[in-house]
């Protein structure tokens, strides 16, 4: 609901979470942000997201 809500402290909450949790089920959480995006009409709900991901892939901090 953090990703819905899309408030800048939410931002920040789910980059803490992607760092320290290795099991997320990216693939679903793609989706299901996906679907709320589309919904409300607000793109940058999944663009904020892929971005916190990407950041974190490249970084190698995602899921230690």
């Amino acid at each position: 609901m953090k990703g819905v809500a899309h408030r800048n402290r939410d931002l920040i909450d789910i980059e803490s979470v992607m760092e320290t949790h290795s099991q997320l089920n990216i693939e679903y959480i793609r989706q299901q942000l996906s679907e709320f995006s589309a919904v409300l009409e607000m793109p940058e709900i999944l663009e904020d997201f892929e971005t916190i991901h990407k950041r974190l892939k490249i970084s190698g901090a995602e899921g230690k």
